[in-house]
């Protein structure tokens, strides 16, 4: 949940992660850097965007391109997931009403950079 966190505190654990053990990765949702400057157009956001706003303005952090915020601190991306795929893989086949994803929420598998690969969790 990193965009409840300030970009440094982000900074500092997905810095702390590409320092760790050989085989480190981290799995982190986020939103992205044009929901955080007012881009409402995806499934969800105005709605979401309000409801943040009552909690106190809780969207401290976004990102677009996030292979190029976690490269210079040494991770790389296995997996970075949209909505239109985290409703495709995991929404679609519950049972009742259509359930949607936000329009602005991702989902990215980092590992530390030189690690082993393997299969994603996601």
């Amino acid at each position: 949940m990193t965009y409840y966190l300030p970009a440094a505190a982000v900074h500092a654990v997905l810095t702390l992660i590409a320092r760790s053990g050989a085989d480190s990765s981290v799995l982190f949702d986020y939103v992205t850097r044009a929901f955080v400057d007012g881009d409402y157009s995806g499934y969800g956001t105005r709605r979401l965007a309000l409801a943040w706003r009552r909690l106190g303005d809780v969207n401290r952090f976004g990102v677009d391109a996030v292979s190029t915020f976690v490269e210079p601190l040494g991770l790389r991306i296995r997996t970075d997931i949209d909505a239109d795929e985290l409703e495709r893989r995991y929404l679609g086949s519950l049972p009742g009403r259509p359930t949607r994803a936000w329009g602005c929420m991702r989902i990215a598998h980092a590992v530390r950079a030189g690690a082993n690969t393997w299969s994603s969790p996601v």
